[in-house]
């Protein structure tokens, strides 16, 4: 088990790297979800530092590329592919760009929701990836099942917020011009609400189109003997305040490391008036493969 965290800034890296086993960075250009995009001065400054460390880096390429993206993208990692990285993909296309460098196996195949199941998962590493993510839309006893099977590593989301929706529209902006509303967003702090529901779903606009979120943070600490059982688990602090994260992060590092029960972890996770929920932790799932059942 290794645990891994996105960054929010250069001065967050400084307070939480030596409590991890790695981190996760970026840039927008390359990624719908991060926290902060940085630049390549501080991408490399970050890694050197990790390495020294002996920490590991992963590189986070989530938004789905184009042919035009997929050039100005090998251009930027060509910066990296001297150090010891890992790169976190959503599109099956950076796999071959990697492949081309001989570095399919430091990737990180995270295609959302798809993965649902023990043969796909051992599919995509059988090509040589060094990681699979498993979807969040599956219950947990399908996770252990499929912890049982796997030919590989497995990294799993376990505290962070949801994607549910990906446009490449720009949604926002055009509603905004729509009713004629002349403001700036902050995507920090916005919310989509339906005018039949109370719920606040998160929402970003960024140059890759428009992200919602489910209404709720997920987290997994109620089962961490199973979670911990996994390869790689990681927080995401996208959307969430960067101390209230930093609490979270220590929460699980205790719970995890079997220095607080699960009982006192949850308590101490209420304290932080989290809009928390199981998600499809313990629902029967309807995605799982038919051969599979």
């Amino acid at each position: 088990m290794k645990i891994f965290t996105s960054i929010k800034s250069l001065s967050h890296f400084e307070k939480l790297i030596d409590k991890v086993d790695g981190i996760v960075i970026g840039n927008n250009s390359f990624s719908t979800l991060l926290s902060h995009s940085f630049i390549v001065e501080e991408i490399i400054e970050m890694i050197e530092k990790s390495l020294q460390l002996n920490k590991e880096v992963v590189f986070n390429i989530s938004s789905m590329q184009t042919n035009s993206s997929m050039i100005l993208l090998e251009k930027f990692i060509s910066n990296f592919l001297n150090y010891n990285v890992m790169y976190l993909y959503s599109d099956l296309g950076v796999y071959n760009l990697l492949k081309k460098y001989n570095k399919e196996t430091k990737g990180i195949y995270d295609p959302s929701t798809m993965i649902t199941n023990s043969m796909d998962m051992n599919f995509y590493l059988s090509k040589g990836m060094k990681a699979c993510s498993l979807s969040l839309e599956i219950p947990i006893k399908d996770i252990k099942e499929i912890n049982s099977k796997k030919l590989g590593n497995i990294w799993y989301k376990v505290f962070g917020y949801h994607q549910m929706f990906h446009s490449k529209r720009k949604l926002i902006s055009t509603y905004q011009k729509f009713i004629n509303l002349d403001k700036v967003i902050n995507n920090e702090n916005s919310y989509l609400i339906e005018e039949t529901r109370n719920e606040k779903y998160p929402i970003i606009e960024n140059e890759h189109g428009t992200v919602l979120f489910r209404e709720y943070i997920i987290s997994m600490i109620k089962e961490c003997e199973i979670i911990k059982e996994l390869d790689y688990l990681y927080l995401d602090s996208n959307l969430i305040e960067e101390e209230i994260f930093n609490k979270v992060l220590d929460i699980y590092l205790l719970a995890l490391n079997n220095k607080l029960s699960v009982s006192d972890a949850l308590n101490e996770m209420d304290k932080l008036n989290l809009y928390i929920k199981d998600g499809f932790m313990y629902q029967d799932t309807v995605y799982q493969k038919e051969e599979l059942k």
